[in-house]
């Protein structure tokens, strides 16, 4: 299929911003140039004519052009937002394995996908916004706020967190983070200041997930973020794929909760693993959901 946009569509706007950053010292340039580049980058990805792993249908593609798009839409133009300077930069962003990064988000945003799917195939009844919320689960990772930060820390994603060795690169990946959590309502970070990843995102007055009025809309979608994370990374050298080690989660993802969003993790866990035990108890179901996620077998 084509992805190619037209020339009304690959430019950058150049309204008022409402990022409030004017520049990229990793970059040395202004923020209005890193967008620039950026946003040639993602058009050209979305195109298949740099990097890899970009979808391979008009929705997503809609999705992240849309993601990007409104995320650049505030750049101001100015005296040094040249095709020139945004071209030298776009071979950095390029340097820096952005649209590696790009790739993971993709991927990340797959398995989350098909553990959606999973879990409402052996049962489990989600709020009728959810799917929206997968749909949309992360985008915010292709905006200019989030890309250059995580390409960073996590480069093409093989690697998992590395010691960055500059002040900018730790400046640039402070403020993706601290973006991403505050824009991005499955993380806990989002209600409370997290004085451990040193920054403050608060945006409520309570701490709680569920103390929220989509809270445990929140939470559903948290727990089958780390389930995504989970299975891609941690078990990914496993010949099967175990629904009981999906949910199955290690100590350090649980202690970003509060004590009762906590619980309600554990128990919703419990209760989704019990239901996935009692459907591939059942003749025929395990071959139903064989090579679900890839090649592997699915089991409890």
């Amino acid at each position: 299929m084509d992805f190619n946009t037209t020339e009304s569509e690959t430019k950058t706007p150049t309204t008022t911003s409402l990022c409030g950053r004017e520049h990229v010292p990793l970059l040395k340039v202004s923020y209005s140039v890193y967008c620039r580049a950026l946003w040639m980058l993602i058009t050209d990805w979305l195109a298949g004519t740099v990097g890899s792993g970009a979808p391979t249908d008009d929705l997503h593609v809609d999705l992240i052009r849309d993601a990007v798009k409104s995320s650049v839409r505030g750049i101001d133009s100015c005296h040094d937002d040249k095709p020139a300077a945004a071209a030298d930069v776009y071979g950095l962003l390029i340097r820096f394995c952005v649209p590696g990064h790009f790739r993971t988000v993709v991927s990340h945003r797959r398995w989350l996908d098909k553990c959606y799917q999973l879990c409402v195939k052996i049962g489990v009844k989600f709020s009728d916004t959810m799917k929206d919320r997968i749909l949309r689960h992360d985008l915010s990772k292709f905006s200019p706020m989030e890309a250059l930060g995580y390409a960073v820390m996590f480069g093409d994603g093989s690697v998992g967190f590395r010691k960055l060795e500059t002040l900018e690169e730790q400046t640039e990946w402070d403020l993706a983070l601290k973006h991403h959590y505050a824009h991005n309502c499955h993380h806990p970070e989002y209600f409370r200041q997290d004085h451990q990843c040193g920054v403050s995102v608060v945006q409520y007055s309570q701490e709680s997930m569920e103390d929220d009025s989509d809270g445990s809309l929140n939470l559903d979608e948290s727990i089958l973020d780390m389930m995504a994370a989970r299975g891609e990374r941690e078990l990914k050298h496993d010949h099967v794929i175990s629904i009981q080690k999906l949910l199955d989660m290690p100590a350090q993802y649980l202690k970003r909760y509060t004590d009762a969003d906590r619980m309600y993790v554990t128990q919703t866990m419990s209760a989704w693993s019990e239901m996935a035990r009692h459907f591939l108890s059942a003749d025929g179901n395990e071959k139903s959901v064989h090579g679900f996620f890839d090649a592997r077998s699915v089991i409890y």
